[in-house]
C-alpha cells in the first residue's frame, strides 16, 4: 500500500483459518515526511569564485553528501557548503540525503561555470619624476575601471595616485590587476660659464642636479 501523505494510520489485518476461525488485530502505522531532496545555487557563477550552495530539502534527514563533480571528485558533508571551482565548464552536482528509515534519495543539477577574465598589469612601472607614463590593458572586457576612475584601456600616469589598480568585467565575471609606480628621478641640467676673449679656451661648469 502507498500512502498518500504523512500521519498516522490504523492497519487491520483479519485471519481466516480453513475451519471458519477468525481472528481480527489492529495495529498503527506511522507514515513520515516523504523524502524531496532540492538545493539550489546564484545564477551566475565564476571560475575561483566561491559558490555557496543553499541545502533546500524537507525531511528529517541524517546527513548529506555533495558531488561536486569537477575532476578531483570533490564531496562535502556539510549542509549548505561553498565550493571554488579551479576551471571553466558545465559540471554535475549532485546531493544524496540520508534518513534513518526511508534510506537514501538524491537529486542532480547541472552548474554553469564561466571563465574568470584574465588582465595583469607589471609589479612595478617606473618612469620619469615630472613625465607621464603608459598603462594599457586590453580593450576586451566588457568594462573596465581604474581606480584613477578612468574607464579606457590605456590610461596616462603622473604618480599622483600609487598604487594603480584596475578592475575588469567580462560575462559577469571579474578580475583585477595592481602595479606600484617608481618615480625616477629627473635630473635638471645646468651650468656656468664666464665671458672670455676671443681666441682664448672657454671654461663651462656643470651645475646639473638631480630631483
Amino acid at each position: 500500500t502507498t500512502y498518500a501523505g504523512n500521519g498516522n494510520y490504523n492497519v487491520q489485518l483479519i485471519a481466516v483459518s480453513n475451519n471458519g476461525c477468525r481472528d481480527t488485530v489492529v495495529k498503527n502505522i506511522s507514515i513520515i515526511d516523504s523524502l524531496k531532496p532540492d538545493f539550489s545555487f546564484p545564477a551566475n557563477n565564476c571560475q575561483l569564485s566561491a559558490v555557496q550552495f543553499s541545502n533546500t530539502s524537507t525531511g528529517n534527514f541524517t546527513g548529506y553528501t555533495w558531488h561536486f563533480g569537477d575532476a578531483a571528485n570533490s564531496i562535502s558533508t556539510a549542509i549548505s557548503p561553498t565550493f571554488t571551482y579551479p576551471l571553466d565548464g558545465i559540471f554535475p552536482v549532485k546531493l544524496v540525503v540520508n534518513h534513518a528509515i526511508c534510506g537514501k534519495d538524491s537529486i542532480q543539477k547541472n552548474i554553469i561555470i564561466k571563465q574568470k577574465p584574465t588582465v595583469s598589469l607589471p609589479a612595478s612601472f617606473s618612469f620619469c619624476n615630472g613625465t607621464t607614463g603608459m598603462l594599457t590593458v586590453p580593450n576586451t572586457f566588457d568594462s573596465i575601471r581604474w581606480n584613477t576612475n578612468q574607464t579606457t584601456g590605456s590610461i596616462s600616469v603622473n604618480g599622483s595616485v600609487n598604487p594603480i589598480r584596475v578592475d575588469v568585467h567580462k560575462n559577469g565575471c571579474s578580475a583585477f590587476a595592481s602595479t606600484s609606480l617608481q618615480l625616477k628621478p629627473k635630473p635638471n641640467a645646468d651650468f656656468s660659464l664666464r665671458q672670455v676673449c676671443y681666441g682664448i679656451k672657454a671654461l663651462y661648469t656643470n651645475q646639473s642636479t638631480i630631483s
